[in-house]
């Protein structure tokens, strides 16, 4: 940034892009900044890439309207759900496309889930006792199971994006919070179209527990599974 005094003289003092300029004995320098080479240079590149995957990744989430609304109620002092997304995923990304530590979700109680899965037409995976990992407020009666497959690696990389971000969701109503739920979900036209195209695909799925009008009550973090 550059800072410029209003005085006859025009003192200038910053960077300006790639200039830098100083005052020095009544005259204004500009010297251009050397530009970073070898591995400060890939170093560099490196974290662009991430941060433009990061934002990607964030701005596909946020398209879930389910999950953005999620987030923006639980995104404590940031300026959105959004900001909140991007500073939970920032340096978790690949160059290309998310990874397997990245998540959906700002904040949440812990979760394991285990045996998620990538049938031909299903998402599938097996849910722990709620009640076992979390207090189930007053009202909880339905569970409203949220998350995202991530396709990325695409057979032509030349037709294809690095990754597309794809919604999941479905509600269980009068769900047993004591009891290990078999979580499937179907998989959607664009779903089973983007399977053969894609090599890489990775599900992010977390549980929502709301009373009988649907109204959000807690929610858990974000499991991952990389098919």
């Amino acid at each position: 940034m550059a800072i410029i005094y209003q005085n006859p003289n025009g003192i200038i003092k910053g960077t300006i892009g790639p200039l830098y300029a100083k005052y020095v004995k009544g005259r204004n320098i500009f010297c251009i900044r050397p530009v970073p080479t070898g591995r400060l240079y890939d170093t560099m590149t490196d974290v662009y890439q991430r941060w433009r995957t990061t934002v990607r990744f964030c701005k596909g989430l946020s398209k879930i309207t389910p999950l953005k609304k999620l987030n923006e109620k639980i995104r404590g002092n940031f300026f959105s759900g959004y900001n909140a997304l991007i500073s939970k995923n920032n340096g978790k990304c690949g160059l290309t496309a998310p990874t397997e530590n990245n998540t959906i979700v700002v904040d949440g109680f812990s979760i394991v889930m285990s045996n998620i899965n990538l049938t031909e037409t299903a998402v599938t995976a097996t849910v722990p006792a709620l009640n076992t990992l979390t207090y189930i407020p007053e009202g909880g009666v339905d569970v409203r199971f949220l998350g995202s497959i991530v396709y990325s690696d695409p057979v032509e990389a030349e037709k294809d994006p690095p990754f597309l971000v794809t919604p999941v969701d479905k509600t269980v109503a009068a769900y047993n919070f004591a009891a290990q739920y078999s979580f499937s979900q179907n998989l959607d036209a664009v779903q089973l179209n983007l399977g053969a195209r894609y090599q890489r695909k990775i599900v992010y799925l977390l549980a929502s527990v709301t009373d009988a009008d649907g109204t959000y009550l807690v929610n858990s973090q974000s499991a991952s599974a990389v098919l």
